[in-house]
Protein backbone atom coordinates (compact mmCIF):
# COMPACT_ATOMS: atom_id res chain seq x y z
CA UNK A 1 0.00 0.00 0.00
CA UNK A 2 2.86 2.51 1.01
CA UNK A 3 4.60 1.64 -2.31
CA UNK A 4 1.57 2.89 -4.73
CA UNK A 5 0.88 5.30 -2.19
CA UNK A 6 4.33 6.80 -2.66
CA UNK A 7 3.93 6.27 -6.39
CA UNK A 8 0.30 8.27 -6.75
CA UNK A 9 2.15 10.97 -4.18
CA UNK A 10 5.43 11.46 -6.99
CA UNK A 11 3.42 12.12 -9.24
CA UNK A 12 0.85 14.04 -8.25
CA UNK A 13 3.40 16.31 -6.16
CA UNK A 14 5.21 16.60 -9.90
CA UNK A 15 1.47 18.12 -11.60
CA UNK A 16 0.98 20.48 -8.54
CA UNK A 17 4.58 21.39 -8.77
CA UNK A 18 4.13 22.60 -12.21
CA UNK A 19 0.78 23.94 -11.52
CA UNK A 20 2.79 25.74 -8.92
CA UNK A 21 5.43 27.17 -11.40
CA UNK A 22 2.83 28.60 -13.45
CA UNK A 23 1.05 30.43 -11.15
CA UNK A 24 4.09 31.51 -8.81
CA UNK A 25 6.20 32.22 -12.62
CA UNK A 26 4.99 36.40 -11.49
CA UNK A 27 6.18 36.22 -8.15
CA UNK A 28 9.49 34.34 -9.01
CA UNK A 29 10.63 37.00 -11.55
CA UNK A 30 9.57 39.37 -9.35
CA UNK A 31 12.16 38.15 -6.61
CA UNK A 32 14.51 37.59 -9.09
CA UNK A 33 14.27 41.39 -10.19
CA UNK A 34 14.36 41.86 -6.24
CA UNK A 35 17.60 40.10 -5.82
CA UNK A 36 19.58 41.38 -8.35
CA UNK A 37 18.39 45.16 -7.41
CA UNK A 38 19.52 44.79 -3.85
CA UNK A 39 23.12 42.99 -4.52
CA UNK A 40 25.38 42.21 -7.33
CA UNK A 41 25.67 38.73 -8.39
CA UNK A 42 23.26 36.46 -10.01
CA UNK A 43 20.02 36.11 -8.48
CA UNK A 44 19.46 32.45 -8.71
CA UNK A 45 22.10 29.95 -8.09
CA UNK A 46 22.45 25.50 -7.85
CA UNK A 47 23.47 23.86 -4.55
CA UNK A 48 24.25 20.38 -4.28
CA UNK A 49 22.07 18.68 -1.65
CA UNK A 50 22.13 14.95 -0.63
CA UNK A 51 18.66 13.14 -2.09
CA UNK A 52 17.39 9.89 -1.98
CA UNK A 53 19.65 7.16 -1.82
CA UNK A 54 22.29 9.36 -0.53
CA UNK A 55 22.43 10.31 -4.62
CA UNK A 56 23.40 14.33 -4.71
CA UNK A 57 21.18 17.01 -7.06
CA UNK A 58 21.22 20.28 -7.46
CA UNK A 59 18.71 22.29 -5.54
CA UNK A 60 17.64 25.76 -7.18
CA UNK A 61 17.68 29.06 -4.91
CA UNK A 62 17.76 32.87 -4.44
CA UNK A 63 20.68 34.17 -3.31
CA UNK A 64 19.93 35.82 -0.11
CA UNK A 65 23.48 36.64 1.16
CA UNK A 66 25.57 39.23 -1.13
CA UNK A 67 28.68 36.32 -1.48
CA UNK A 68 27.95 32.59 -1.08
CA UNK A 69 31.95 32.26 -1.14
CA UNK A 70 32.13 32.93 2.21
CA UNK A 71 34.21 29.67 4.38
CA UNK A 72 31.76 26.88 5.81
CA UNK A 73 31.76 25.68 9.19
CA UNK A 74 29.71 22.98 10.20
CA UNK A 75 30.64 23.51 13.72
CA UNK A 76 29.29 27.34 14.04
CA UNK A 77 26.53 29.09 11.88
CA UNK A 78 27.62 30.87 9.16
CA UNK A 79 25.40 33.51 9.29
CA UNK A 80 22.56 34.95 11.76
CA UNK A 81 19.73 37.23 11.36
CA UNK A 82 21.48 40.27 11.80
CA UNK A 83 24.61 39.07 9.62
CA UNK A 84 25.76 41.95 7.39
CA UNK A 85 26.07 39.74 4.89
CA UNK A 86 22.70 38.72 4.35
CA UNK A 87 20.65 41.21 1.88
CA UNK A 88 17.42 43.15 2.74
CA UNK A 89 15.66 41.34 -0.05
CA UNK A 90 17.12 38.08 1.20
CA UNK A 91 16.12 38.60 5.12
CA UNK A 92 12.68 39.30 4.04
CA UNK A 93 13.02 35.75 1.38
CA UNK A 94 14.37 33.80 4.36
CA UNK A 95 11.63 35.06 7.06
CA UNK A 96 8.54 33.95 5.00
CA UNK A 97 10.22 31.21 3.44
CA UNK A 98 9.82 32.61 -0.64
CA UNK A 99 13.00 31.01 -1.19
CA UNK A 100 11.44 27.35 -1.08
CA UNK A 101 8.87 28.70 -4.19
CA UNK A 102 12.53 27.95 -6.81
CA UNK A 103 12.49 24.37 -4.83
CA UNK A 104 9.21 23.53 -6.94
CA UNK A 105 11.89 22.82 -10.25
CA UNK A 106 13.07 20.08 -8.29
CA UNK A 107 9.92 18.38 -7.08
CA UNK A 108 9.12 18.58 -10.91
CA UNK A 109 12.68 17.20 -11.59
CA UNK A 110 11.89 14.01 -9.67
CA UNK A 111 14.40 15.37 -6.65
CA UNK A 112 12.33 16.18 -4.33
CA UNK A 113 8.79 15.65 -3.10
CA UNK A 114 6.39 18.14 -1.06
CA UNK A 115 6.51 16.63 1.47
CA UNK A 116 9.99 14.24 3.19
CA UNK A 117 13.08 14.47 5.38
CA UNK A 118 14.92 18.01 4.93
CA UNK A 119 17.53 18.29 2.37
CA UNK A 120 21.28 18.74 3.45
CA UNK A 121 24.86 19.81 2.28
CA UNK A 122 26.95 16.66 1.42
CA UNK A 123 29.19 17.55 4.29
CA UNK A 124 26.87 16.49 6.95
CA UNK A 125 27.26 13.17 5.67
CA UNK A 126 30.46 12.29 6.99
CA UNK A 127 28.91 13.39 10.83
CA UNK A 128 25.94 11.28 10.37
CA UNK A 129 25.32 8.20 12.49
CA UNK A 130 24.11 4.82 10.96
CA UNK A 131 20.57 5.21 11.96
CA UNK A 132 20.62 9.09 10.39
CA UNK A 133 21.27 7.49 7.31
CA UNK A 134 18.12 5.74 7.40
CA UNK A 135 16.24 9.09 5.77
CA UNK A 136 17.86 8.73 2.69
CA UNK A 137 15.12 5.92 2.01
CA UNK A 138 12.80 8.81 0.39
CA UNK A 139 12.87 11.83 -1.44
CA UNK A 140 14.12 14.67 0.47
CA UNK A 141 10.68 17.49 1.23
CA UNK A 142 10.19 20.66 1.18
CA UNK A 143 8.73 20.52 4.56
CA UNK A 144 8.18 17.47 6.65
CA UNK A 145 8.25 16.81 9.85
CA UNK A 146 11.41 18.66 11.65
CA UNK A 147 10.64 21.64 9.58
CA UNK A 148 7.30 22.40 11.28
CA UNK A 149 8.61 21.02 14.80
CA UNK A 150 11.31 24.01 15.29
CA UNK A 151 13.96 23.70 12.50
CA UNK A 152 16.29 25.54 13.04
CA UNK A 153 15.52 25.76 17.01
CA UNK A 154 16.04 22.57 17.28
CA UNK A 155 19.33 20.55 17.59
CA UNK A 156 20.36 17.96 14.61
CA UNK A 157 19.75 15.08 16.37
CA UNK A 158 16.47 15.63 16.93
CA UNK A 159 16.04 17.16 13.36
CA UNK A 160 17.31 13.59 12.57
CA UNK A 161 15.09 12.17 14.68
CA UNK A 162 11.97 13.63 12.90
CA UNK A 163 13.52 13.17 9.40
CA UNK A 164 13.59 9.32 10.63
CA UNK A 165 10.54 9.20 12.49
CA UNK A 166 8.59 10.09 9.15
CA UNK A 167 9.52 6.42 7.76
CA UNK A 168 6.78 5.41 10.36
CA UNK A 169 4.78 8.45 9.61
CA UNK A 170 4.13 8.82 5.77
CA UNK A 171 0.68 8.70 5.27
CA UNK A 172 -1.80 10.97 3.58
CA UNK A 173 -3.09 12.18 6.36
CA UNK A 174 0.46 12.91 7.95
CA UNK A 175 1.16 14.74 4.87
CA UNK A 176 -2.23 16.85 4.65
CA UNK A 177 -0.93 17.96 8.43
CA UNK A 178 2.03 19.03 7.69
CA UNK A 179 1.25 21.09 5.09
CA UNK A 180 -1.39 22.99 7.00
CA UNK A 181 1.17 23.40 9.78
CA UNK A 182 3.85 24.70 7.36
CA UNK A 183 1.26 27.46 5.97
CA UNK A 184 1.19 28.15 9.92
CA UNK A 185 4.85 28.46 10.39
CA UNK A 186 5.32 30.57 7.57
CA UNK A 187 3.15 33.12 8.92
CA UNK A 188 3.51 32.63 12.56
CA UNK A 189 7.34 32.00 12.71
CA UNK A 190 9.44 28.93 14.01
CA UNK A 191 9.81 29.33 17.38
CA UNK A 192 6.01 29.16 18.44
CA UNK A 193 5.99 25.68 17.21
CA UNK A 194 9.03 23.84 18.43
CA UNK A 195 8.55 20.48 19.89
CA UNK A 196 11.96 19.04 21.77
CA UNK A 197 12.58 15.40 21.38
CA UNK A 198 13.16 13.77 24.94
CA UNK A 199 15.83 11.05 25.22
CA UNK A 200 13.48 8.37 25.64
CA UNK A 201 12.61 9.17 22.00
CA UNK A 202 16.14 9.04 20.66
CA UNK A 203 16.95 6.11 22.43
CA UNK A 204 13.55 3.98 20.99
CA UNK A 205 14.76 4.79 17.25
CA UNK A 206 18.29 3.63 18.07
CA UNK A 207 17.67 0.74 19.89
CA UNK A 208 15.30 -0.02 16.96
CA UNK A 209 18.05 0.34 14.37
CA UNK A 210 20.76 -1.22 16.46
CA UNK A 211 18.18 -4.38 16.81
CA UNK A 212 17.24 -4.80 13.48
CA UNK A 213 19.15 -2.90 11.45
CA UNK A 214 16.60 -0.33 9.97
CA UNK A 215 13.81 1.81 10.92
CA UNK A 216 10.64 0.81 9.56
CA UNK A 217 7.20 1.35 9.07
CA UNK A 218 6.34 -1.20 12.03
CA UNK A 219 5.54 -0.34 15.36
CA UNK A 220 8.89 -1.36 17.33
CA UNK A 221 8.46 -2.03 20.70
CA UNK A 222 11.00 -1.80 22.96
CA UNK A 223 12.64 -4.71 25.27
CA UNK A 224 11.90 -4.85 28.86
CA UNK A 225 15.97 -4.70 29.55
CA UNK A 226 16.15 -0.97 27.42
CA UNK A 227 16.37 2.19 28.89
CA UNK A 228 17.68 5.55 28.03
CA UNK A 229 21.36 5.75 28.33
CA UNK A 230 22.29 9.16 29.93
CA UNK A 231 25.98 8.20 30.37
CA UNK A 232 26.14 8.41 26.42
CA UNK A 233 26.75 11.65 23.92
CA UNK A 234 24.07 11.77 21.23
CA UNK A 235 25.53 13.13 18.54
CA UNK A 236 23.53 14.59 15.40
CA UNK A 237 24.63 15.15 12.08
CA UNK A 238 26.25 18.04 12.56
CA UNK A 239 28.72 16.94 15.72
CA UNK A 240 26.22 18.18 18.17
CA UNK A 241 25.81 16.75 21.67
CA UNK A 242 23.21 15.75 24.10
CA UNK A 243 23.69 14.38 27.40
CA UNK A 244 21.66 14.56 30.37
CA UNK A 245 19.56 17.53 28.72
CA UNK A 246 22.35 19.73 28.34
CA UNK A 247 23.67 20.93 25.27
CA UNK A 248 27.22 20.92 24.48
CA UNK A 249 28.89 22.65 21.01
CA UNK A 250 26.80 24.80 18.47
CA UNK A 251 24.12 24.39 16.27
CA UNK A 252 25.90 24.13 13.46
CA UNK A 253 22.99 22.00 10.84
CA UNK A 254 21.42 25.76 10.81
CA UNK A 255 24.12 26.35 8.61
CA UNK A 256 22.57 23.30 6.06
CA UNK A 257 18.82 23.74 6.41
CA UNK A 258 17.36 26.05 9.82
CA UNK A 259 16.04 29.16 9.69
CA UNK A 260 19.22 31.10 10.72
CA UNK A 261 21.67 29.63 7.75
CA UNK A 262 23.91 30.61 5.58
CA UNK A 263 23.27 29.89 1.43
CA UNK A 264 23.11 26.35 2.85
CA UNK A 265 19.48 26.94 3.41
Amino acid sequence: MIIIYRFLKSLLDKIFALIGIIIFMPLIIILSIAVAIDSKGPAIFLQERVGKGGKLFKMVKFRTMRTTGIPFDINNPVIEDDNQNLTKVGRFIRRFKLDEFLQLFNVLKGDMNFIGPRPLLPVYMEQYQPWEKEKFKLKPGMSGLAQVNGNGHLLGVERSYYDVLYIKKENPFTDLGIVLKTVAVVFGGEEKYIKRVDDAQLDEVRTEFELTGKISRKKFKMPSNAGVNTENVDKGANGLQKTDGNVVGQNAENNADGSKSAEGE
